[in-house]
């Protein structure tokens, strides 16, 4: 990020940086049309993407405490299902979001690199299609 203005002699009357990032970023952010099984999708590019779809409920899943203890520990429909007999079942068209914490960590600790590859905590696939049957906006996490 590179400051443009502080309420100075640049910009007396504003704030403003021009934001920069690699082009890594924009095969996060429009992923679906990086692969060749999202090619045909409707309105799958970074350009396309109506902005309003980026913004909705959001629920946290903390597994903080968990993956503090589990390197490679595991988002489970149980665990979700525990999660909502407490909340209430995740409402459609939510965003979903699992707390770990792993952001605290940063370089190689963030990297948790060992013989046989990074390890981090993230969902296993049963619980992202019990998320998907939940209709759910997107899901993420802080985790590699």
């Amino acid at each position: 990020m590179e400051e443009v203005s502080a309420y100075d002699h640049r910009g007396p009357a504003w704030k403003w940086h021009n934001i920069s990032m690699s082009e890594h970023t924009g095969t996060h952010f429009d992923a679906p049309i990086h692969w060749i099984s999202g090619r045909d999708i409707p309105n799958g590019a970074v350009d396309e993407i109506d902005p309003s779809n980026l913004v909705g409920p959001c629920v946290v899943i903390d597994c903080s405490a968990e993956a503090a203890k589990d390197d490679d520990f595991a988002l489970t429909p149980e665990i979700i299902l525990d999660w909502e007999k407490t909340h209430g079942e995740i409402p459609e068209n939510s965003w979903v979001l699992m707390r770990t914490d792993w952001s605290k960590r940063s370089g190689i600790d963030y990297l948790n690199m060992r013989d046989d590859g990074p390890h981090s905590p993230g969902p296993n696939p049963a619980a992202l299609e019990l998320l998907l049957s939940r209709n759910i906006r997107g899901f993420g996490t802080e985790t590699v």
